[in-house]
């Protein structure tokens, strides 16, 4: 009878453990992920061997400053032909990586975003994919 027993609690024990487990790490492992779209000014766009970065200003009160990469070659060919001026929006990723979210001790699914943008510190996070000109 102890061998029954044995034969289902253990199994069943080790599967909860293991759900437990994979739970607590799936919620450990996220970092922070999200598409923004803003309406801004282009200030200053500066080509660069490793990354080329794009300054915009927001047109929200208070307005703030942020640095952008720009990684696809498309959308460097579309900044280098485009006079800054023209520039009213833009579409930007941010991408911050889990073990960054787990060091800072972040929430994920609680991030204020637009607070967090407007102090800079998330700047070689964000990702420029497109540009709204006039």
């Amino acid at each position: 009878m102890k061998t029954g027993i044995r034969r289902f609690w253990l199994p069943l024990a080790m599967l909860a453990v293991l759900v437990g487990w994979s739970l607590f790490a799936a919620r450990t492992s996220r970092g922070v992920s999200s598409v923004i779209a803003l309406f801004c000014t282009a200030t200053d766009y500066e080509p660069g061997p490793q990354r080329n970065v794009l300054t915009i200003c927001t047109d929200s009160e208070p307005g703030y400053t942020l640095r952008v990469s720009v990684t696809d070659p498309a959308l460097r060919q579309k900044l280098a032909e485009t006079e800054l001026q023209t520039i009213i929006g833009v579409q930007m990723a941010l991408e911050i990586p889990p073990e960054v979210v787990r060091k800072q001790h972040l929430d994920p699914e609680n991030f204020p975003m637009f607070d967090q943008l407007a102090t800079g510190w998330w700047d070689e996070y964000l990702t420029l994919q497109d540009v709204f000109c006039r």
